[in-house]
């Protein structure tokens, strides 16, 4: 062939036969032997083999058999080869192909399969691709390219995987193609095996493994389905993995089909009626600085057209969360994490929760907790699967706009000292952040009270709560403030020989304001009322009428307990008792019985100490008679050096609770005390207001003009109330009976 730019060369040979038959004869022409072999039938035949054909430095090759027989007409490729470059280098490269095509009045069918390679700077390909037509149908035909085992690198990022796109059109109503206005036509992608790697500097950043997938588009709109395992890193030791997922559905119909993808896979394809789009993320793992987040994740957003105003509708979903937050030695975290959020325009509505660990400035919290909300303004009934798993959005009429918090099993642990367990609920009322529950435990000593399985610590000791009702208040959006008040049983923990029969109130309020709420505990029809007349710091732990058993002995009387660190350095619980009475006897009799009493108690990992003072009365046939005595205890083990300081336990006692509880009240402005002092200046105290022990301190120490009044473990002690250093007296003015105050 003598064409410009143009080369061909191919060995080529014609073959007919209209007998029917099969033919082979040998016939000798010049000499030479020549054998005629033919297969039966009735056809003309061109077979070219070793045909190349250069077309401006692009090369093609093979071997092309041409059939017609009747009218029909077939063409069958082998070894086949095509190459495209620059005139020095193979770029682009088929081979290895073969092809099968028949035409035919009805139409083509065929298929065509090859090895193909590029080799280009910043780019290499490799694969085996498959081309398929079928028009001969008579309702769907179809053109389908398959891709096994692609793999394409750019720039060093490397993209593989089997593929298959299929467009097929089928005949409409009418049942003929001839008409083309009804005919239908689709296109059709489905990927298996799809891997991507994106590197840097040799390191893998991205990397996504067994990506499978589908994709539909036709005129209705485009549905897709696709996953993948990924797994991206990041500096510093961070990166994430999982396995992705993309629901789509732009489509007013439901989608179920099968793709075949290659030879003989096939892909399912099944979302729901759109417009629907669903990204989700399984066993998804995260870690960024120290910080690991995992768990199954689910993001779709559908229309809601029975909606007044038709808007889209976000849902977020997510199961098995587990979240672990490092920082020093702080930590923060959550597993076993579930929720599902529907997002409109209108607001949020959802819940959450999980099982929750953390221990931040010494502060620890565990247990199960989370909280629902619904800010929609109206009634939501929502479900969505996630991993399997089946959650609900349900907030009726009565819930359109709700924040609640709530909790199972909730420790909060403060120093490993002060711990409070339980079911709790939180909500937000204007503004504010409100706790109620009940059957809670509260403890009080060195802890914690309980062990993982529930059962008492065999080495805790202090005080436990049980059965309390709580209220608190939260003022503040950072730096929080508090209101609470809680009651219940309390119980002795970890101190042999040592009981408790009574109940207990805890009252504290730093926030520095009024508070007056009557808090409700969900599920029940039960109330607990926070109430403070006045912003002064409040801070108690008091148990009126408390019975306190020692050593077989009980002690009746109100007691105020607090905590302390004795000098070892171990924690303890201090108690402050005030009208104290103890009696012995027989069981029928009482022959000796203190009354009155007041004074410090001191609770430690060995047992229990401490002085109670008060006025014993003996009544004993023929003996008789009533005096102040001090009642002296101790089942430390070891002798009680501290001087415990009680300004934190017994300041808010007031003073007709003292030495009897006689009712003491200063009766007018004319109630006057007077310190002569042999060591120093004398003064007077006006007592008219002063309502409680701490009350009493200020006074005098504001008359004397320094601390002259200090709380210690006898009680009130003054500076010169000290042996040999000088006598002091106390008189009192205008009738003022001392004896009822002092005892």
């Amino acid at each position: 062939m003598t064409v410009p730019g143009v080369e061909f060369d191919a060995t080529l040979a014609l073959e007919l036969n209209t007998t029917g038959n099969p033919v082979s004869e040998v016939f000798t022409v010049g000499g030479v032997e020549t054998t005629l072999a033919l297969d039966a039938g009735d056809y003309v035949r061109v077979i070219g083999n070793d045909v190349s054909l250069a077309v401006l430095g692009q090369r093609l090759s093979g071997d092309f058999t041409f059939e017609k027989s009747g009218a029909t007409v077939s063409v069958t490729v082998d070894n086949f080869a095509l190459a495209f470059g620059d005139g020095t280098n193979d770029l682009v490269t088929v081979s290895q192909g073969t092809a099968t095509i028949t035409l035919s009045e009805t139409g083509i069918v065929g298929s065509l399969s090859a090895n193909v390679a590029a080799n280009i700077p910043g780019l290499t390909l490799g694969g085996t691709l498959t081309v398929e037509v079928d028009t001969t149908n008579s309702s769907s035909r179809f053109v389908r390219a398959s891709g096994n085992t692609v793999t394409v690198t750019v720039l060093g990022q490397t993209f593989g995987g089997t593929f298959t796109v299929e467009q097929a059109t089928t005949a409409g109503a009418d049942g003929s193609f001839a008409t083309t206005g009804d005919n239908e036509t689709v296109v059709r992608l489905g990927v298996t095996g799809l891997t991507l790697q994106i590197q840097n500097g040799g390191a893998t950043i991205v990397n996504v493994t067994s990506g499978t997938g589908a994709l539909l588009i036709d005129r209705l709109g485009v549905a897709a389905g696709f996953d993948a395992t990924a797994t991206v890193t990041f500096p510093g030791n961070s990166g994430v993995s999982g396995t992705f997922g993309l629901r789509l559905n732009t489509r007013a119909a439901a989608v179920d089909e099968t793709f075949r993808v290659g030879t003989a896979t096939s892909v399912v394809l099944e979302v729901p009626a759109g417009p629907f789009l669903r990204v989700s993320a399984t066993n998804f793992t995260a870690t960024i600085a120290g910080h690991s987040l995992v768990g199954n994740f689910v993001f779709d957003q559908t229309t809601l057209p029975t909606l007044p105003d038709p808007t889209k509708m976000t849902r977020i979903a997510f199961s098995e969360v587990a979240v672990s937050l490092a920082d020093g030695g702080d930590t923060l975290g959550v597993t076993d994490a579930e929720g599902f959020f529907v997002v409109r325009s209108s607001g949020v509505a959802g819940v959450m929760s999980g099982a929750a660990a953390a221990n931040v400035g010494g502060v620890s919290l565990t247990g199960h907790a989370g909280f629902r909300i619904n800010n929609t303004g109206a009634a939501i009934d929502e479900t969505i699967v996630i991993n399997g798993r089946t959650l609900r959005v349900d907030f009726g009429e009565g819930e359109k706009s709700l924040f609640q918090f709530f909790a199972e099993d909730l420790a909060l642990n403060i120093g490993n000292f002060v711990t409070i367990e339980g079911n709790v609920t939180f909500a937000t009322v204007n503004g504010r952040t409100i706790f109620a529950g009940e059957g809670l435990e509260i403890f009080i000593g060195q802890g914690p009270a309980r062990l993982a399985n529930g059962e008492l610590n065999p080495v805790a000791v202090g005080l436990l709560l049980s059965d309390a009702s709580i209220g608190l208040v939260r003022f503040g959006s950072s730096n929080y403030t508090y209101a609470l008040v809680a009651t219940g049983t309390v119980s002795v923990v970890g101190v042999d020989g040592v009981t408790a029969t009574g109940t207990a109130l805890v009252r504290v309020n730093n926030s520095g304001q009024v508070v007056s709420e009557t808090l409700s505990i969900p599920n029940t029809n039960r109330e607990v009322i926070v109430r403070y007349d006045t912003t002064a710091a409040v801070t108690s732990f008091e148990a009126q009428g408390l019975k306190l058993s020692v050593f077989s002995q009980t002690l009746a009387g109100n007691f105020s307990f607090g905590k302390s660190t004795n000098t070892a350095g171990q924690p303890t619980v201090t108690i402050a008792a005030s009208n104290v009475t103890l009696a012995f006897g027989d069981g029928t009799n009482e022959f000796v019985k203190l009354t009155g009493g007041s004074g410090a108690l001191v609770i430690g990992a060995g047992g229990i100490a401490g002085e109670v003072e008060g006025t014993v009365t003996v009544d004993v046939p023929g003996l008789e008679f009533s005096r102040l005595f001090k009642l002296n205890l101790n089942s430390l083990g070891a002798p009680v050096l501290d001087d415990l300081d009680l300004s934190s336990l017994i300041p808010s006692l007031s003073l007709g609770d003292l030495f009897g509880g006689t009712g003491l009240t200063i009766p007018n402005v004319g109630s006057h005390l007077r310190f002569t002092r042999a060591s120093g200046p004398s003064f007077d105290v006006n007592l008219f207001g002063a309502v409680t022990v701490q009350d009493l301190l200020n006074k005098i120490n504001l008359a004397a003009g320094f601390e002259f009044a200090t709380l210690s473990l006898s009680g009130l002690r003054l500076v010169d109330d000290v042996p040999g250093v000088g006598t002091l007296s106390i008189a009192g003015l205008n009738g003022f009976n001392v004896s009822a105050l002092f005892g």
